[in-house]
């Protein structure tokens, strides 16, 4: 989204306009900051997943997820820390910093039309394992598809498959395991 600064002299230090980025979170994102390793450390990718929340004003973006993304952490949380609410509760606290989107498409039917071709030109989705992943991205295309360019939304994952799926769907992605803060910045 680009915003414009009024009565803003357009300098290289304050430039008149500046791009938000619309960064959609996927679950394995998210978890790699909550969910601890063996070692009882964050997981790989998760300190610059923290680091997106929590620069926010160096970083100007829009946290967004969707319900299923929500859902699924819920769950992956309850799953891993079991009893332990405080943990629980922290993380949900967090969870909810992040903008929850709505359907903008409420068509229903074109919505499943749009997942159904989705699965059609990648066949992988139709796994068991990989469920979920047609959903999200489904959710990230009827969504968001209404920015483009430098505006055009970008997927933060760490699940591979649906990293690879967004790229040949001409979506940006950033996997925070394998790229820095600084590249997220270049996007």
């Amino acid at each position: 989204m680009k915003v414009k600064f009024s009565k803003r002299e357009n300098t290289k230090e304050h430039p008149q306009y500046m791009y938000l980025k619309i960064l959609f979170l996927d679950s394995s994102a998210i978890l790699s900051w909550f969910l601890k390793n063996d070692v009882g450390t964050m997981q790989a990718g998760g300190k610059n997943v923290m680091d997106i929340h929590n620069e926010q004003t160096r970083i100007p973006c829009s946290l967004n997820i969707s319900q299923t993304v929500y859902d699924e952490v819920i769950k992956k949380l309850k799953q891993f820390y079991k009893d332990d609410n405080i943990i629980i509760r922290k993380y949900i606290s967090l969870l909810n910093d992040f903008y929850l989107i709505d359907k903008n498409q409420k068509d229903v039917e074109k919505i499943e039309e749009r997942r159904g071709a989705l699965i059609n030109r990648h066949p992988d989705l139709k796994k068991k394992r990989n469920s979920q992943d047609s959903r999200i991205l489904n959710e990230l295309i009827s969504y968001l598809e209404i920015f483009t360019g430098k505006s055009g939304p970008i997927l933060v994952s760490c699940d591979n498959n649906m990293n690879n799926i967004a790229s040949l769907e001409s979506w940006n992605v950033f996997n925070p395991r394998e790229k820095s803060i600084e590249d997220l910045k270049a996007f």
